[in-house]
This record gives C-alpha cells, structure tokens and sequence, in this order.
C-alpha cells in the first residue's frame, strides 16, 4: 500500500471512529414508571415481625432487565422482587435508578 493511500486510510477511519462517538443532540424520552403494589413481602425475626415492604414482583426476563429503572422516587418500605427459577449468585447494574 503506497504511504499516500495509507493516509487516506488512516484519516478515514480516525474521522468514522470520532462520528460514530458524537452523542447526537437527540434525546430518547423514557416515560416514568410508577409503583404498582403487587404484594407485600414480610420480614420475620424468630416469631417476631421486623417489617413488612410493598413489593413489586419481577418473575420474567424483562422485567428482570428493567428493575426499578426510571423511577424519580420510590417510598420506604417499597421495593422489587426478583424471583428467580434456580439459586445461583447474581449480579445487578440498575441503570437510571
């Protein structure tokens, strides 16, 4: 490849690589997701109640995926619960919470 050719090459690519990195002034709204009591989830101690939470119950794979995502506010003692078919460890990353 002659050097003039690699230049072209070379500046091609380093002004695709910058443009593809440009956040666009477009933004995507996302409508706010409000609570919606599905259950309440009570915590014992012995034969004693500790709390009790309203939950929302995430039993699919989009609803684990979206969690509690945009959401402004959630009150004390609310929350989700992720139910899951089998016990192994997991991990989250709650974008936008």
């Amino acid at each position: 490849m002659s050097f003039q050719r690699y230049i072209i090459v070379l500046t091609l690519t380093v002004f695709f690589a910058f443009n593809s990195c440009k956040e666009d002034n477009k933004h995507i709204k996302q409508t706010e997701v409000s609570f919606k009591k599905e259950s309440e989830l009570t915590v014992f101690k012995k034969d004693s109640i500790i709390t009790t939470f309203d939950i929302e119950i995430a039993d699919n794979d989009y609803e684990t995926q979206t969690g509690i995502m945009y959401r402004s506010s959630m009150q004390n003692k609310q929350g989700m619960l992720f139910v899951f078919e089998n016990v192994l460890p997991r991990t989250f990353y709650m974008k936008n919470t």
